[in-house]
């Protein structure tokens, strides 16, 4: 690469025998680099970058030594257009530019670089290179913004830039203008400030284009963050006087677009330092209450409003809420940490006011005005959270204010204003918990009754709301408490079922939803003897003094018990469930096991929360010594026709709990495969019924998400059962669910579920069901239910392993779509549009059947019309869920097939779209819209052109 060098300009260069100099012997006055060709050019730029790498130093020392060197260095790159050595030249210059003095030559190194501003190079297609427009704007950018020296003829040139008529051209001015103010120092920048103010105000203020008020307001905040570091505020001032001035004029015109401009630039500026929001503060402040105070209509207010919620929250910024979130080390939670009182907050000397006004919009406005009062919510809360601004007494205010409209908001349209002050509510509770603890909660309990029975007041929000209030770490343990006393009070007091679920509810919520802001789960420890116990021993067991109770008896208090007590213990390590593990069957009671289910018929509705609590148990941690005696147990009991069918079905997930965390592959060889082999087998004409089923797909999802060993040899014998005239079609729909998410059978209760069992699942199953539903000895019964499992497996199936097969499948898909089984439509439908998007030319063939076969579901039976005869055509009526998902795949074929292909059918799709816009549910209108417009526009003719 020397050679080269020296081959283009010889004895012009020579390298000093340290290398640590580089001089040219004699000016270059009418040579250039252009002269040569783009490979050459850039072979003397590399080296000359790798110079300016290497020997910075030396060259440095040229450049103080002699005044032409940099005249020549710059007239060397002069006219250079190619984009690869345009970025070698805008690196060379920046380093130039940031290192050395350039006071001198600012004006001649400017002009070299900004010649090239703006970027409008395109890459041609295919190239090699990879170099984009945008690096080399940002390459330009750099350089631009390199040095203070440059600010008299960047600030100017890029100023007048900005009455170009290009959008792009004044995007890329207001970004650099930008990056000049946040490089060349806050000295520099002060002699400009009003210049730019002057200049970037009317881009806000007359907005062509949202994205470019954007960027002018990040310049003018940038413009307060320098002036905010520097060492004494007359900057800063003279800079936001007349900032000050033009918002305040604007604001008397509220509402305008003008006066939202300029609320919009405070609030950027606010954001700046603390310094500039207590300036811009002192400035507007006191004019905009004055506003407020005598406005006089709806519209003025609520634009008041708008502007001083945008200031409060530019003080939330800047000044910060009282508690921030801290990163808990390994945990993705966080915990609440308290901060130092902040002071000379001006909006201090503001806020009774503020609270007033606030206020009585919140309480005073009629109902009707949701979006003004939900102003006036997102007002007070940013009260409260600002650190240091309200005392204690006054954020208790606004928490009673709060609480009364979650308690006594009469319901309106959604109910956006009583959930906006839930939500309030609860980030209340993040920054002042012990208030909210004094205030609101005792407010909430006192609303809740001892029983419902002749209660009219409304608990369920009530409760809601308390469960929300859990995520909060310090309110957590003082709800469990209240929560646990109101429903041994409302157990006590004979309260209905709903009434005992609904409390439950609420402490399962917080114990799943609501610890997620908890330091450690491993806090629940805690609550096994406090919660735990008392409800296995006082509400579960036949001798517990509330079990009696006809309410608890029920099936789904039972369960949301088992599922709070679930919840608790599967968070312990295995050794602190070793307790719970003896007694995962006795309850803490003294009773023989064998006296007890499932070994026993007595107290059947034990089992519910023996499942729950088998599910929380690592497999470390074994209830029961013989486990295949155990699952003998459990099948009988199971079996069992007096069994309950809450029971019955906790029962069957218990034997698939069982088959997983337990059964080792010697075990499941020697106590499974008996259980499908013979004429005791599970599945024998016999023995099989509804009950046997279930536990037979119980035992093998077990097996499934484990990948067992022993799958190749039981699939085929379930295989077999999608011929049965009896229970063909139920084996079909148990096996298409296998893959589908399961409540107990989850990693987070421990159990094996390794990460490739789909794909298992999925070769052992998919080439035999094809072969089998192909195989003309196969009944047309038969047929169904293979489609009817198919489907429901490949719904659950990556879709990078599923394309593989697809050329094999998609006509077996196709069939699935004829099937009346609403479900299995939905999920045909879905697959359709996966492949539709992503692999079309696999479906080319199929287009017409398919267009055809959607259209029959996406339009309701009763309008379903053969558009040739009109004759009614007899459909089952189809789900509104499978009618949206049909005519949204109809919409992707516009984009993903060729449209030669798709003009043959528009004119059919379009008249048998009628019916689906005028379809009762409004998500299936929706969809018809989009579709009737893409299909429309097709081959560029409407449809009220054909």
């Amino acid at each position: 690469m020397a050679q080269k060098v020296w081959d283009i300009a010889p004895e012009r260069c020579l390298l000093w025998k340290d290398l640590g100099h580089f001089q040219q012997k004699e000016s270059v006055k009418s040579w250039t680099l252009q002269i040569k060709s783009q490979s050459e050019r850039q072979a003397v730029l590399i080296l000359v970058d790798t110079l300016m790498a290497k020997y910075r130093p030396a060259l440095r020392q040229i450049h103080e030594a002699e005044e032409d060197f940099m005249p020549r260095l710059v007239a060397y790159f002069d006219g250079e257009k190619d984009p690869r050595n345009l970025m070698i030249v805008f690196s060379v210059l920046q380093v130039a530019m940031v290192e050395w003095d350039i006071s001198a030559e600012a004006q001649n190194l400017f002009e070299a670089v900004f010649n090239y501003f703006p970027i409008t190079f395109r890459p041609p297609p295919g190239d090699p290179f990879g170099i984009t427009a945008q690096d080399l704007k940002d390459r330009l950018r750099d350089c631009i913004a390199s040095s203070g020296y440059l600010a008299p003829y960047a600030f100017p040139a890029l100023l007048d830039k900005l009455d170009s008529t290009s959008m792009n051209t004044k995007r890329d001015s207001l970004q650099t203008i930008t990056a000049c103010i946040n490089r060349y120092g806050s000295d520099t920048v002060h002699l400009y400030s009003i210049t730019l103010w002057d200049a970037l105000k009317f881009e806000i203020l007359n907005v062509q284009e949202e994205d470019l008020a954007e960027e002018a307001l990040q310049a003018l905040q940038a413009i307060a963050t320098q002036l905010s570091s520097s060492t004494h505020q007359g900057p800063l001032q003279t800079y936001l006087k007349p900032v000050i001035k033009e918002c305040n004029e604007h604001l008397e015109d509220t509402p305008t677009k003008q006066s939202a401009a300029a609320g919009r630039i405070l609030d950027a500026i606010s954001k700046a330092s603390l310094e500039a929001s207590d300036m811009l503060g002192k400035g507007c402040l006191p004019q905009l209450f004055v506003l407020m105070k005598t406005s006089d209509n709806l519209p003025r207010r609520r634009g008041f409003m708008e502007i001083l919620n945008q200031l409060l929250e530019s003080y939330l910024l800047t000044y910060g809420p009282w508690r921030k979130a801290v990163a808990n080390g390994d945990n993705s939670t966080a915990i609440a940490q308290p901060m130092l009182r902040a002071t000379g907050n001006t909006f201090s000397e503001f806020r009774t006011e503020s609270i007033t006004a606030f206020t009585s919009a919140l309480t005073g406005s009629s109902k009707i005005e949701v979006s003004f009062r939900l102003l006036a919510l997102d007002g007070l809360r940013n009260l409260v959270m600002i650190r240091g601004l309200l005392e204690d007494l006054e954020t208790a205010k606004i928490i009673r204010v709060i609480d009364e409209i979650v308690i006594h908001e009469e319901p309106y349209g959604k109910d956006e204003v009583k959930a906006a002050a839930m939500d309030a509510l609860v980030q209340i509770a993040h920054q002042k918990p012990q208030l909210v603890i004094d205030s609101s909660i005792p407010e909430f309990m006192a609303q809740l009754p001892d029983t419902d029975e002749g209660s009219e007041k409304p608990y369920v929000p009530i409760l809601e709301a308390i469960a929300k209030l859990s995520a909060e770490y310090q309110m957590f343990r003082t709800i469990m408490i209240r929560l646990k006393n109101k429903l041994y009070a409302a157990t006590r007091q004979g309260a209905s079922s709903k009434y005992i679920v609904a409390i439950l509810s609420a402490i399962l919520y917080a114990f799943s939803s609501g610890s997620s802001g908890l330091p450690d789960p491993a806090i629940f420890g805690t609550y096994y003897t406090d919660l735990v116990l008392p409800l296995l021993t006082d509400f579960v067991t036949p001798e517990g003094q509330l079990a009696s109770t006809s309410s608890v008896r029920e099936d789904a208090v039972l369960i949301l018990i088992g599922r709070i007590c679930n919840t608790i213990m599967r968070s312990q390590v295995w050794i602190s469930q070793t307790e719970i593990c003896r007694n995962t069957y006795s309850l803490f009671r003294q009773n023989d096991m064998q006296q007890l289910p499932p070994f026993s018929a007595q107290h059947p509705h034990t089992m519910i929360i023996s499942t729950h609590l088998l599910a929380s148990l690592h497999k470390e941690a074994t209830p029961y010594t013989d486990m295949s005696e155990l699952l003998s147990a459990l099948i009988d009991f199971a079996s069992s026709s007096s069994a309950d069918p809450a029971v019955t079905a906790t029962t069957v997930s218990q034997i698939s709990l069982i088959v997983n965390k337990y059964m080792k592959p010697a075990a499941t060889k020697s106590t499974i495969q008996p259980l499908f082999s013979g004429s005791s087998s599970l599945l024998s004409q016999d023995k099989l019924n509804p009950i046997s089923l279930r536990i037979s797909y119980a035992i093998l999802n077990a097996l499934v998400l484990k990948t067992d060993p022993l799958l190749p040899t039981l699939l085929p014998r379930f295989f077999d059962l999608f011929s049965s005239p009896a229970y063909g079609t139920q084996a079909a729909k148990a096996f298409s669910a296998l893959l589908a998410s399961d409540d107990l059978l989850t990693k987070a209760n421990h159990c094996t579920i390794y990460a490739l069992h789909k794909q298992r699942l999925f070769v052992l199953s998919v080439s035999t069901l094809a072969a089998t539903y192909k195989d003309s000895t196969t009944s047309q019964e038969g047929k169904d239910n293979i489609l009817i499992a198919l489907s429901g497996l490949l719904y659950w199936i990556p879709y990078d392993l599923l394309k593989a097969e697809l050329p094999t499948l998609i006509p077996l898909l196709l069939q699935s779509l004829r099937l009346d089984d609403a479900d299995v439509k939905a999920r045909t439908i879905t697959i359709f549009e996966k492949i539709v998007l992503e692999d079309p030319k696999l479906v080319e063939e199929h287009v017409t059947s398919m267009i055809n076969r959607l259209l029959d579901i996406a339009v309701m039976a009763s309008e379903n019309k053969d558009v040739k005869g009109g004759s009614a055509k007899v459909t089952s009526h189809t789900p509104p869920k499978a009618r949206a998902g049909a005519l949204a795949c109809l919409t992707a074929f516009v984009t993903s097939f060729r449209t030669e292909l798709l003009l043959p059918q528009k004119h059919l799709v379009n008249r048998r779209l009628m019916p689906a816009l005028d379809d009762p549910k409004r998500a299936v209108r929706v969809e018809a819209v989009r579709c009737r417009k893409a299909w429309s526009g097709l081959g560029g003719t409407s449809n009220d052109d054909e």
